[in-house]
């Protein structure tokens, strides 16, 4: 801002000073720079931190699925690669489970094998298959 005779320059700021040393195109370009450094770092920590957790999940889900990582609670037995639930002497329930996670496991159009949406772990049947894998028990 310019008050009083021209050519003197009053309530010039530390900016507008900048201004003039640097030139407006000059300054412009700093602070999009400035700006667009600042915004790159965010970006990168963003990265960063979201590889991060992808490093972890693909870690979870190549880890074995074992049994023998995870025990069998007594009310389930293992056969074929899938848990089954007992419901009385002899008998089971017509759900496959997770070795895994315990979750339930679906087969998609009867077709697919056997896969727990929780954890990716697949069986070595499919619906189809089920009748006979559950006669074998």
């Amino acid at each position: 801002m310019l008050n009083g005779a021209p050519g003197q320059a009053v309530g010039h700021s530390k900016t507008a000073e900048r201004i003039i040393a640097m030139g407006l195109a000059a300054y412009l370009q700093s602070i999009i720079n400035d700006e667009s450094s600042s915004l790159l770092r965010g970006r990168l920590e963003l990265a960063r931190d979201q590889a991060q957790a992808l490093e972890d999940q693909v870690a979870q889900l190549q880890a074995p699925h074992t049994l023998a990582n995870n025990p069998v609670p007594t009310s389930f037995v293992e056969h074929r690669g899938a848990l089954f639930k007992r419901i009385g002497r002899g008998s089971y329930e017509k759900r496959v489970f997770c070795p895994s996670c315990m979750s339930p496991m679906t087969s998609f159009k009867r077709t697919f094998p056997y896969s727990c949406a929780r954890c990716q772990y697949s069986a070595e049947f499919s619906a189809i298959d089920l009748q006979e894998v559950m006669m074998t028990l």
